[in-house]
């Protein structure tokens, strides 16, 4: 609230008359062209004037940028960068110091008596990145593990021969990683998540080819990095993501691009064939008017007339053709999809 109280105070006129709606994680949409359209639409929305204000965060992607870069969205639009001058590193280490009274205290451990300057020396590492911090408290958190051993698992020397900003998060990801000994599994399993998002239990065994009781211990082990609840298994932030898909950043871990294409490939195939689908039926059904319309017009014509029935012939096999057409894209389509659930199963094997 801190920092957008001082926005508001170098932007009295951008003050909610009534209410501000508050859309957080814009870019953590499933679909590139969804997050654009939803933004276009809100820019429509609040250029009517209505009473509203909104605050939409997100981190600064190419397609989100060109899209406030839009004309009729920078007229109605301010950006606000959270920089350091907006003092992050206070948020995270108070956010810190609560998380690790709670955790000790909720499992009867005494904190250790240099815990002020383990969490400085966390706070620098997060070099403003709360999702360092919270990575962190949910690694501690595992109900499995000793809290104290999490912690100094955490704080043991990590190489650190980068300048990127992404650094030390790498390497506590790397850390959190190197737990689980099955890389393979690992691999198989997060590039399911990178492809699809969310995905349920039995979709992981089934193509995993892993029992239930064999998956659970193994997820428990990567609690701090994937939201596991009833519905399914997903990711809890962004930016693990983008670390799986960097060869440089991931290293042993890396996925290529390659096979999480190959896992949308029945997804996308199957959006292509219900569009495809529909076209045809649109074409069949307008094939099928056309042809009776045709056949009842000419028939109160001569009947006998030659031209009338060449007419008609023609009508009734463009009619079947159009038919024939549509069964073999069927065909086709049904054959890709197929071969995607063939490469699928190749591209996801343990």
């Amino acid at each position: 609230m801190k920092v957008f109280e001082i926005f508001l105070r170098n932007e009295p006129g951008l003050r909610p008359q009534k209410s501000l709606i508050i859309i957080d994680a814009v870019d953590e949409c499933d679909i590139d062209e969804d997050q654009k359209t939803l933004l276009i639409l809100i820019g429509k929305l609040a250029s009517q004037g209505i009473p509203l204000r909104f605050l939409i965060c997100s981190r600064p992607e190419p397609h989100i940028q060109e899209t406030f870069d839009l004309d009729n969205m920078k007229q109605i639009t301010r950006v606000l960068t959270l920089g350091d001058a907006f003092g992050p590193n206070n948020d995270i280490r108070k956010y810190l110091e609560d998380e690790f009274s709670r955790i000790f205290l909720d499992r009867g451990i005494s904190p250790p008596p240099y815990q002020a300057d383990v969490i400085h020396r966390l706070v620098v590492e997060a070099s403003g990145q709360f999702i360092y911090a919270s990575t962190i408290v949910k690694f501690m958190e595992d109900k499995d593990r000793n809290s104290r051993k999490q912690l100094e698992i955490i704080l043991k020397p990590r190489r650190t021969n980068s300048t990127s900003p992404y650094t030390q998060l790498d390497q506590l990801y790397i850390q959190i990683l190197s737990q689980q000994q099955n890389v393979r599994l690992l691999r198989d399993l997060f590039v399911l998540m990178i492809a699809l998002g969310q995905v349920d239990f039995s979709f992981i065994c089934r193509r995993l080819r892993i029992s239930k009781e064999d998956l659970e211990p193994e997820l428990r082990r990567m609690h701090s990095l994937l939201n596991i609840s009833d519905s399914g298994v997903e990711v809890y932030h962004l930016s693990l993501r983008d670390f799986f898909q960097d060869r440089k950043r991931a290293g042993k871990y890396y996925i290529h691009p390659v096979r999480v294409t190959l896992v949308r490939l029945p997804r996308n195939a199957r959006r292509s064939m219900r569009r495809n689908i529909t076209v045809l039926l649109i074409i069949g059904a307008a094939m099928a008017v056309t042809i009776f319309g045709i056949i009842a017009i000419t028939s109160a014509v001569v009947a006998s007339s030659m031209r009338t029935a060449i007419l008609i012939g023609l009508t009734v096999g463009f009619g079947v053709a159009m038919v024939m057409l549509g069964t073999i894209l069927a065909k086709i389509h049904a054959r890709k999809l197929a071969m995607s659930r063939k490469w699928l199963e190749q591209a996801t094997q343990p």
